[in-house]
């Protein structure tokens, strides 16, 4: 028998609740039960939604949950485990794009030894999130019927596929290949890992985790951009490129050990649905993650062959602009995750992350060939537009119901995703028909204007919608 990823020896484990409703787990000789009382029912120990807690202070370090429909959940209250899950979820974001990351910050020797134009090179991260936005709206109706743990795995092994097309390729129809399979293999990040996060934590253990998940991205750029461009130049971009089938083997491991079994399906709100009354909260995050996704993906697959074409910068050290923007994001998506946990008005912070990321864009505008200027502007970058994501994402785990997450998400990263799958090509082309990256770095400045009025209006429907209830 298993307890989540957990295997149990003889001596089994069983949730027992007294007269008071204090629930917890002890180990027992019997087969696997539930006690209730003095009464013992059969009960696989499986994954499910946190619904009813057991009074304050009934909870001991590796104590569980009774939920509603008599299904128990793993014990979560262990540090270890927390550290353990976290790390499988920040893994599950930062794989599944990894393949474009790496695209990215071998993009000087990729570009040149193919002899591809940028806006063919654009093209490879546009078609990966086109591919990934029909993707995202089934994975998140996927996620919420059959649970986070078996699409972790087929993400972690899709991801694995990317990277090994990437490492393979020898024209240009390889490049495409893999950018589809990443496209398909990051569709469902999101709505997995939020849908988990709201499964399996409860309110005031989220923000933490949820900025750890979100950083994972970030983790990844930094990552890939310090460590591929130097090896590329003693062992080639396709070597660099496959040492990242290591994280995805790694992260299938960890998903075994880590993450719960499928979840339970009671209350689940009607197909179709997101919940009463959750339109527009959606669709205005829908909007602010489309506007500000533009620019944002833009920048991911620009900034490195920018640094190199107009600041002069060596292959090497431009590629590893990327990781700079990585680890300030690290930083800023952690920060932010219990910040917007503990606030009031996360609309606000929408706002002005948004305004503070035309400020970034207006820096790499007019960098030109101050080096200076462009590590300014890529910092700020990171830390405002491409950290704003986990601000929206924590409101979505906090504002809905377990079992509609994984949709709810999966028509948010609907706006992202074709945010995503516009802002590389259109920027390319831009770029090829004017010959300046000036023009295209002051688009991705109104841009995020108009994302901070996309989450005034959220805020103010948030507040509307408050004094009606």
């Amino acid at each position: 028998m298993t307890c989540g990823s957990r295997a149990l020896g003889p001596a089994q484990v069983a949730l027992v609740t007294g007269g008071t409703g204090a629930i917890g787990w002890r180990t027992v000789e019997g087969p696997d039960a539930v006690m209730m009382g003095e009464r013992t029912h059969r009960l696989p120990l499986q994954g499910c939604c946190w619904r009813r807690r057991a009074p304050s202070g009934a909870r001991g370090k590796g104590q569980g949950t009774l939920l509603e429909g008599g299904i128990a959940e793993p014990p979560v209250d262990n540090r270890a485990w927390r550290v353990g899950f976290g790390t499988t979820l920040a893994l599950a974001m930062g794989m599944g794009p990894s393949a474009l990351y790496a695209l990215n910050v071998l993009s000087p020797l990729v570009v040149t030894e193919l002899g591809l134009s940028r806006a063919a090179f654009g093209s490879l991260a546009s078609l990966s999130f086109a591919v990934a936005v029909p993707c995202s709206m089934v994975g998140g109706r996927v996620v919420d019927r059959m649970g986070g743990r078996r699409l972790l795995v087929v993400l972690f092994a899709s991801a694995a596929v990317a990277v090994l097309l990437l490492a393979l390729a020898g024209s240009y129809l390889w490049l495409l290949a893999a950018a589809a399979v990443a496209g398909f293999s990051q569709s469902t990040s999101n709505p997995v890992t939020n849908q988990l996060v709201s499964a399996h934590l409860p309110a005031g253990r989220q923000g933490l985790v949820m900025g750890v998940k979100q950083s994972g991205v970030q983790m990844t750029q930094f990552a890939v951009g310090m460590l591929l461009p130097p090896l590329a130049v003693l062992v080639g971009w396709r070597a660099s490129a496959a040492v990242l089938l290591v994280p995805a083997v790694a992260a299938l491991a960890l998903t075994a050990r880590y993450v719960p079994g499928r979840l339970a399906t009671a209350g689940r709100s009607p197909a179709g649905t997101v919940g009463g009354g959750s339109a527009a909260f959606v669709w205005w995050l829908c909007g602010y993650l489309f506007l500000v996704g533009v620019a944002v993906q833009a920048a991911n697959a620009y900034l490195p062959l920018y640094a190199f074409e107009v600041v002069g910068l060596p292959a090497a050290v431009a590629g590893s602009v990327a990781g700079l923007v990585g680890a300030v994001g690290i930083a800023g998506r952690i920060g932010l995750g219990r910040l917007a946990e503990r606030t009031g008005d996360p609309g606000r912070l929408l706002v002005g992350l948004a305004l503070a990321a035309v400020l970034a864009f207006a820096t790499l505008a007019w960098a030109g060939s101050a080096g200076s200027l462009l590590l300014i502007g890529a910092a700020a970058y990171g830390a405002t537009a491409a950290t704003a994501v986990v601000v929206v994402m924590i409101s979505v785990v906090r504002s809905l119901p377990p079992q509609t997450v994984g949709r709810a998400t999966g028509l948010m990263s609907l706006g992202l995703y074709a945010g995503f799958a516009s802002g590389p090509v259109a920027f390319g082309a831009l770029v090829d028909a004017t010959g300046s990256y000036r023009l295209g770095w002051t688009a991705a400045a109104a841009l995020c204007a108009a994302g901070a009025g996309a989450a005034a209006g959220w805020r103010r429907s948030m507040r509307s919608r408050g004094r009606q209830s």
